[in-house]
């Protein structure tokens, strides 16, 4: 696993972490928006690296 790999997971990971903090806020639907935004760029970066890789 490259250290660009790493960071961005790791990233995620603090991502996530952050949105599990501040699921008993008024900010709920807010950290949900986040979450499916990380999710959704995580599969994009996914994606392009398959696409590299054939």
């Amino acid at each position: 696993m490259r250290y660009r790999d790493l960071f961005f997971y790791s990233g995620m990971t603090a991502i996530t972490c952050l949105l599990w903090a501040l699921r008993g806020c008024a900010l709920d639907m807010g950290a949900i928006l986040l979450l499916a935004v990380a999710v959704l760029l995580s599969l994009a970066v996914l994606l392009r690296r398959e696409k590299r890789r054939k």
